[in-house]
């Protein structure tokens, strides 16, 4: 009897674990997953040494006070998706963000509410 006992913790573990397992697949969402994937592969070009002009092809500038040297991006097809990045600015007594500014640093890519402007 004791024996039995001993194992019916474990028994029941592992029926939980196989019942919700399969249950987890089958509710995935197969458009959102895509869509993460993507924006982790856009997020892997951005890095140092490529500049301002590289990284708009992947992402777009986020609403609100931005900055030349540090800027908040957000992906195109999920505006929840954000990174910051930081320049080198070419010509840094100029107010504008310039194309041929260098990344200089690259924050992971995180979950936020977009900026409102």
């Amino acid at each position: 009897m004791k024996r039995v006992v001993r194992f019916s913790p474990a028994v029941l573990l592992m029926s939980v674990l196989l019942a919700v397992s399969p249950r987890a697949e089958q509710n995935m969402d197969k458009t959102t997953c895509s869509l993460v994937e993507q924006a982790l592969r856009d997020y892997r070009q951005v890095k140092n040494a490529t500049t301002r002009g590289d990284v708009v092809k992947y992402f777009v500038p986020d609403g609100g006070l931005q900055f030349p040297a540090k800027t908040r991006y957000v992906h195109p097809r999920c505006e929840y998706l954000h990174v910051d990045v930081e320049f080198e600015l070419v010509k840094p007594s100029e107010i504008a963000s310039l194309p041929d500014d260098k990344v200089i640093g690259v924050s992971k890519l995180y979950v936020e509410y977009p900026a409102k402007d």
